[in-house]
């Protein structure tokens, strides 16, 4: 809110509409932010000069800018220096932007920006430089709107910024009315309507009972260090505390690893050593919420001096030079080493390609942070309410913290809000922490983590360096590929190795390798523990090897979708034997052929292509895109159990072992289960509604040792128990159904006696003593993990600003081999919501840390997720129709995650207007893109430092 201030005069903005009409008045305001809404503004400038109908020159021009310095400031030279300008002296507009840059400069080297460690960027250099583009940009901008027609044509679209009218789309899928009824009906999800009401029950809305206190945590300020003391005095002096419990009051294991000799084990609570700027190093008890929070702060945590060789490793770009940091045990590869090396070194030069890609952090940002409550019950034992992925990770770690049988604790579930991986272990920890602290007080205690420190404690994906050596023919086909693979796991190695094993068993997507040797390794820093995340590691390969791709075609100067075909799988012919992948299993149920051509076609492709090239040759700032990129995606479906209750009333209970994230699994559930009862009817029988199948909280006492929901197939996993279930109870009341129609056929006055409804099946069994409940366990296909792969592809048409980096997603359309959707308006919604988070990680979603290793970006205001403009303008999503796959549970598959990867099709077509803008300057080299692709990225690859602005 700071005012507009000139050090060397007192004048002031003046409003043109208080001025003589003897002028033309411009005036223009210009604000260029990491997203468009709810985001504070790198730069901000507001413009005004009058143009004097007689003369035809400027005054009382006005150059005011923010955003470059602690205060708004305005250009007082080069105002000075534009006055008295002739309308149409384009030399003299071309000379006050070169002033203007020079001015600004000036201004710059008085400020001291903050250093942070980005991966994705350089930090300070990269920020300065972008503020001084953007700035002398918006100025040029402005220049060209005041010329107006006297601008060349191909200048004149810079004066406009991008426009986005109101978003729209399609939503195409199939569904049989008939069969396996109510299975694939698009029915809304269970808790839509008391979410939308705000009466769903989270963790953090159970009613508390007497007796509850509140926990708050004391975090680390260091990123690296030796513990000395904890003092809790000067909280425990403070009315309303109760109590403060550090790693030495945690009554067995304070670790969530398994094995008790991991040498890099993830502790609950800091005990001698912190290894990350945030971890936890005490918990604190308080009458309230906000009293908790306030003595945490007054904890007195005392480290060692540091001394140089405990600097904090904050980025993995500066742990893979230090051998220490390498996690050895972890390393994981596929593919050939000496056969690729061999390849790549017979191979002409001219035909071989280096190079490297980084792929940045994404937090996870689900809707409710992590939360627990803990209470203590009769005989010793403890109940905790939690949202969490894992039950039975989460239940373990309660009993292995307090030291209790396991049947001493029971874990409840009823929802989360949201997941994305960041609830698989992180929720364990919470869960422990509420436990230990409710075990020590004997008291209730509610510990919910703030969204900041949800932020700064649950590191979010892992960044994943690539390095590449290519190889490829003359007509753009791979002949080898070596990849050697960085990842940042934070301080501990947790759930990594997934993500690592997941990246490069996805590297090769949907394209042919003849020799390749892939590889990866763990690195650990002092940053908050990294968490597989939802699709982890598959967008970040998939990006890597697009960019191989694109890198391959432009050095060829052939269009990347040209090279894309070249290189993949070809469509299999009915009897073929699939091939191979370099991880050695089958590319079966091969779908992407049919829908790479059905794409290309419904969208237009080979048109929107020509119309955008055209269209670049014609305009010199504004720019179009537009790529074609396919995904294949493997899944493994684990194991889940499930127990259904029948009442006499025909009502039905099911306890199943998949956690409600808000994916929908629970309707899918009481779709299965439904269908599956109404076979004791018949094939085509709707006797059993879904509406009568209630699915209830998850208790691990009911069903313990349960998988973690994840990689977007807990609901097949659930579906899959809870049909076995109800398949024993269709064996046991088959006979009922023969008995009471027995019993109509006797008394004359039932003509329709084969009729037997639900109610009256259920209230017959139960009175005859039926056993009406049943258990099942499923383990996969013949005992064996469910693994499948899943298709589809995605076409996207972008428009960039290539003055500010702003891009505008003009048009984005996938389809996707969902196989026999469960719940086809589920699983849409899971589709685009992948999507738009995979934009989100591509485009927004920076993670950054200060020098001290404190997440910068630990809230909304820093950390910019997706919005209603981010999205695609026209956003057009189809399943594939009539896909068999008989693999599935009731012929489905996974969509929660596929999708994500998707979104590189966006970052593919901005990568061709990106090279549009380069050429244009002057420059026809092929650079990489680093993720999140960011505004400031886009706009200095766009306006280098040598480009000439012409008007």
């Amino acid at each position: 809110s700071s005012s507009i201030s000139d050090p060397s005069s007192s004048s002031s903005i003046s409003d043109p509409s208080r001025s003589s009409t003897a002028s033309t008045w411009h005036t223009r305001f210009e604000r260029v932010a990491l997203r468009r809404d709810a985001a504070y503004a790198h730069v901000n400038a507001l413009f005004s000069v009058g143009v004097s109908k007689q003369e035809g020159t400027f005054h009382s021009v006005r150059l005011a800018f923010g955003g470059l310095g602690r205060s708004a400031f305005r250009a007082c030279a080069t105002e000075r220096f534009l006055e008295g300008c002739s309308h149409g002296d384009t030399n003299r507009m071309a000379e006050a932007v070169r002033t203007l840059e020079t001015e600004i400069s000036t201004h710059l080297d008085v400020i001291e920006y903050r250093l942070v460690h980005d991966e994705s960027s350089h930090g300070r250099n990269r920020e300065r430089a972008h503020r001084n583009s953007t700035a002398r940009n918006l100025f040029y901008r402005f220049l060209l709107s005041v010329l107006g027609e006297k601008a060349s044509p191909a200048l004149r679209s810079a004066a406009t910024a991008l426009q986005r009218g109101v978003s729209c789309g399609t939503q195409r899928f199939f569904f049989d009315e008939s069969k396996h009824w109510p299975v694939s009906q698009p029915l809304p999800k269970r808790s839509a309507a008391a979410q939308l009401r705000g009466d769903a029950q989270f963790t953090d809305d159970i009613p508390l009972k007497e007796g509850t206190v509140h926990a708050a945590l004391v975090t680390s300020t260091v990123a690296c260090g030796r513990l000395l003391n904890v003092d809790t005095s000067a909280a425990l002096l403070q009315d309303g505390v109760l109590a403060a419990y550090t790693a030495a009051d945690i009554p067995a294991k304070n670790s969530l690893t398994p094995r008790p000799d991991a040498k890099h084990p993830m502790l609950i609570l800091a005990h001698t050593h912190v290894s990350s700027y945030g971890q936890p190093v005490a918990i604190v008890l308080a009458a309230t919420p906000q009293l908790a929070w306030r003595a945490a702060r007054l904890v007195r945590v005392c480290y060692a001096d540091r001394v140089a060789a405990d600097a904090p490793c904050l980025s993995l770009q500066s742990a893979v030079q230090d051998p220490a940091r390498h996690v050895p045990e972890c390393d994981y590869e596929i593919g050939d080493a000496a056969a690729t090396q061999q390849a790549l070194s017979q191979q002409d030069g001219r035909c071989v390609l280096r190079g490297s890609v980084l792929i940045g952090s994404q937090n996870h940002f689900y809707m409710e942070p992590l939360s627990a409550y803990a209470v203590p019950d009769e005989e010793g034992t403890i109940v905790v309410y939690t949202g969490m992925q894992w039950p039975g990770a989460t239940h373990s770690a309660v009993a292995a913290t307090l030291g209790l049988h396991e049947s001493k604790v029971r874990v409840i579930h009823r929802r989360a809000g949201g997941g994305f991986g960041g609830k698989a272990t992180n929720a364990s920890w919470v869960a422990c922490l509420a436990a230990v602290a409710a075990y020590r007080s004997r008291r209730p205690v509610r510990l919910t983590l703030s969204r900041e420190d949800d932020l700064k404690l649950v590191g979010g994906r892992e960044e994943i360096s690539y390095r590449y050596e290519a190889a490829h023919s003359a007509d753009g086909r791979f002949t080898a590929l070596r990849v050697d693979a960085a990842l940042n796991s934070g301080w501990t190695v947790d759930q990594t190795p997934a993500t690592q094993v997941a990246s490069i068993e996805a590297f090769s997507q949907v394209y042919r390798l003849p020799v390749c040797h892939l590889k990866s390794a763990i690195y650990l820093t002092n940053v908050a523990n990294r968490s597989p995340m939802r699709g982890p590691g598959e967008l970040s390969s998939s990006f890597a090897i697009e960019t191989i791709i694109c890198e391959i075609a432009h050095r060829l100067q052939l269009p990347p979708h040209v090279v894309r075909e070249r290189n993949m799988y070809p469509a299999l012919s009915p009897g073929d034997l699939p091939p191979n992948l370099p991880n050695g299993k089958p590319l079966a149920h091969y779908s992407l052929p049919v829908m790479w051509e059905r794409l290309k076609t419904e969208f237009g492709f080979d048109a929107r292509r020509h119309a955008a090239q055209l269209f670049n040759r014609q305009h010199r700032w504004q720019k179009r895109g537009v790529d074609i990129t396919p995904v294949r995606f493997e899944v493994n479906v684990w194991a889940k159990s499930a127990t259904v209750n029948v009442y006499g009333d025909g009502s039905v209970v099911v306890h199943s072992g998949v956690t409600e994230l808000g994916q929908g699994a629970h309707v899918k559930i009481a779709q299965v289960v439904a269908n599956t009862l109404n076979r004791v009817f018949g094939p085509d029988s709707t006797a059993v509604d879904p509406s009568v199948v209630r699915n209830v909280d998850l208790d691990t006492t009911v069903l313990p040792n349960q998988m973690f929901t994840g990689n977007s197939t807990g609901s097949e996993g659930a579906c899959a128990a809870a049909s076995l279930a109800c398949e024993q109870l269709v064996k046991r009341l088959a006979p009922c159904v023969k008995a009471i129609q027995a019993k109509k056929r006797e008394d004359e006055t039932e003509p329709n006696f084969l009729q037997v409804s639900w109610a009256e099946l259920c209230a017959y069994a139960k009175a005859t003593s039926v056993d009406l409940s049943a258990h099942a366990h499923w383990s996969g296909a013949r005992d064996q993990v469910l693994v499948y792969q899943n298709y589809g592809c995605c076409a996207s048409e972008i428009a960039l600003d290539c003055l500010t980096g702003e891009i505008e997603i003009l048009h984005s359309k996938l389809i996707y081999d969902c196989g026999k959707s469960l719940n086809p308006a589920v699983d849409i919604g899971q589709t685009e919501g992948a999507f738009v988070m995979g934009l989100g990680h591509l485009f927004s979603e920076r993670v950054q840390l200060d020098a001290d290793g404190r997440l910068h970006t630990a809230g909304a205001w820093e950390y910019k997720i997706p919005h209603a403009r981010a999205i695609p303008l026209r956003l057009d999503v189809e399943f594939l129709q009539d896909s068999p796959f008989d693999k599935g549970v009731l012929s489905s598959k996974a969509c929660g995650e596929p999708p994500l990867v998707l979104a590189v099709s966006v970052a593919m077509a901005l990568r061709m207007a990106i090279t549009s803008a380069r050429e244009d300057a002057g420059h026809s080299d092929f650079v990489p893109l680093s993720v999140p692709i960011t505004i400031d990225q886009i706009q200095l690859l766009c306006s280098p430092s040598d480009t000439v602005l012409e008007f």
